[in-house]
């Protein structure tokens, strides 16, 4: 982890004036490591599985680190709190979730003053929530959400003291939403639907430091950065279907806009 005290702003915008942390991918990581975490909560429920595995492979000019984590919790009911009692039992307190998750970061030289860096994300995290009424009605919902980034840079090092830094990033998000409805166990609605997200973003900048005029060096940034397209639309859908557990009919449904 990288802390930015001073001088944050200028580097990453006026939103960093009192600082910034920067969580930096290991880099020149050659070998290979395992964790696990088990855990629980005191009076049931939340029982929490966590999984990682890091490799990586350094050579001359460069390196490769990449990182896998599995991660799970069940979730707490009411019959799991006492304070919940009066609540249906199988109702969530807190929800069932699955996360998977990938990083792999690339650095290669390509030559004595330029180098490259890769690095790439990728996570999938499901969730379960369940809610029961006194009267009969219980309501699921299933969240889906994925989401991956790959950000390629380029160092130059123009001079002592000076380096030139060129990047770009391009993530997408997609959240998927599945939702039902309940009575007596029989199903009378469902609808599932998507939001979608992308970013690309693009930057550059100049940075060093100049000697010999005060005590201290004094450093400088030049630069800029964009995103592209300024704006996206977005896009949302529903589609599903309503209907009556007793003889009722089904009456589909669709939404897009």
């Amino acid at each position: 982890m990288e802390i930015v005290a001073d001088g944050a702003s200028a580097v990453y915008g006026s939103d960093a004036v009192g600082g910034v942390v920067n969580i930096i991918l290991k880099q020149d990581y050659d070998g290979a490591s395992l964790a696990a975490t088990l855990g629980g909560a005191t009076d049931g429920g939340d029982f929490l599985q966590q999984y990682s595995a890091v490799v990586g492979k350094r050579w001359v000019s460069g390196s490769l680190t990449a990182a896998y984590e599995r991660k799970t919790n069940s979730g707490i009911y009411a019959r799991d709190r006492s304070y919940a009692s009066e609540m249906p039992s199988e109702s969530s307190l807190y929800p069932q979730t699955h996360q998977d998750s990938v990083v792999v970061g690339l650095r290669q030289a390509l030559g004595a003053s330029v180098e490259m860096h890769i690095d790439g994300t990728y996570s999938r995290r499901t969730s379960f929530i369940n809610q029961l009424t006194d009267y009969g009605l219980k309501y699921e919902q299933r969240p889906d959400v994925t989401s991956y980034s790959i950000t390629p840079s380029l160092r130059v090092s123009l001079a002592p003291d000076w380096d030139f830094n060129l990047s770009g990033t391009y993530g997408q998000s997609n959240s998927k939403y599945d939702e039902r409805e309940f009575e007596d166990d029989e199903l009378t609605y469902s609808a599932v639907g998507n939001y979608f997200n992308r970013l690309v973003t693009a930057e550059g900048y100049l940075s060093g430091s100049l000697n010999g005029l005060t005590v201290r060096p004094i450093k400088l940034v030049f630069g800029g950065g964009d995103v592209l397209p300024k704006a996206l639309p977005v896009i949302t859908g529903v589609r599903g279907w309503y209907g009556a557990p007793r003889g009722g009919v089904a009456q589909p449904a669709w939404q897009h806009r």
